[in-house]
């Protein structure tokens, strides 16, 4: 079993998005001088609630959806059953 970083893209983005970064102010104590693993944590965090948010959003168009197709589908006569009358 191996164990570790799976990537380092969300580190990437958060070093990409300070101003400290934007402003060339790189040295070799970046990332404990400007807190950027507190920043990445924050930004992780943001992400996770993010994702729970869209999650939840889609859940609640799917089952809006799903009850006015089933509502449309019980309001008419099927053809079958039209036919049958006859």
């Amino acid at each position: 079993y191996i164990q570790g970083v799976e990537t380092s893209i969300p580190l990437y983005k958060t070093i990409l998005k300070t101003d400290e970064y934007k402003n060339g102010q790189l040295t070799t104590d970046f990332l404990k001088r400007f807190g950027i693993i507190d920043r990445l944590k924050e930004d992780l965090k943001n992400q996770r609630k993010d994702k729970q948010l869209a999650a939840i959003a889609a859940a609640v168009m799917y089952s809006t959806f799903y009850q006015s197709r089933v509502k449309s589908s019980t309001v008419t006569n099927p053809r079958w059953k039209s036919r049958m009358d006859r």
